[in-house]
């Protein structure tokens, strides 16, 4: 493989693949994650959520993530999110926990609170405090507004035609570089050939009749001249 080829290769890769993930922060600011949190694939999920797999942490349907424990269920927490401003995320505990994530506090088999309640007191005890958390992607999430969505689809379309149109520069480059090539090896084929089959004068046979004689200097016919006697 060529450079331009390995070149386009990986831009197009990296444009693809690149997701970071963002804690959640204020309406001013986010904070980028840690390497280890990582965007959950969409065969899990259909939220844009991130979990922190450097720790063995698991995705689950509901958008939020599973830290394995010593109990059998493990504790799960709110992680973080591919888009900055939260779109496409589970809304919860965001008030809470500001630049990391939030683990929850199981209060009951279907409702919890957020841990960082829990600071002086059992979150659980507080009244407004709970809300119910589905094994199913039911949690609330914030809507991604219909300009922000058009915004995105217009920006990839327009990384999508500027690679195809670079595709395009670099094969019609190469193609025009091969068949200059082959331009130039026809053409001094052709200038071959016609210098073996340059017709020589200097080397001709000409046939000019009886009493004629070739001078092979310029080969040119002389014709013979008749010498007559002088009367004695």
């Amino acid at each position: 493989m060529k450079m331009n080829e390995r070149y386009l290769l990986i831009l197009f890769s990296q444009y693809a693949l690149a997701q970071v993930c963002y804690f959640f922060g204020d309406k001013t600011k986010t904070f980028q994650t840690s390497p280890g949190y990582k965007p959950c694939s969409s065969k899990i999920t259909a939220y844009s959520t991130c979990c922190d797999f450097g720790n063995g942490d698991k995705c689950l349907e509901n958008g939020l993530c599973l830290q394995p424990d010593t109990n059998e269920t493990g504790v799960m927490y709110r992680g973080d999110c591919t888009n900055k401003n939260w779109d496409n995320c589970p809304d919860i505990c965001l008030r809470v926990n500001t630049g990391g994530a939030e683990p929850l506090r199981q209060c009951s088999s279907k409702d919890y609170c957020c841990w960082s309640d829990s600071r002086g007191s059992n979150c659980c005890n507080l009244e407004g405090r709970q809300f119910p958390v589905t094994d199913g992607p039911h949690v609330n999430r914030r809507k991604t507004p219909v300009a922000a969505i058009a915004g995105g689809v217009v920006a990839g379309v327009v990384v999508i035609i500027g690679l195809l149109g670079l595709c395009w520069w670099w094969f019609r480059r190469r193609r025009a570089s091969v068949n200059g090539k082959a331009n130039i090896n026809d053409k001094g084929c052709e200038k071959r050939d016609k210098s073996t089959t340059t017709f020589n004068p200097a080397l001709a046979e000409v046939d000019a009749g009886p009493g004629s004689v070739l001078e092979e200097s310029n080969a040119r016919v002389i014709q013979r001249k008749t010498v007559h006697e002088l009367p004695a």
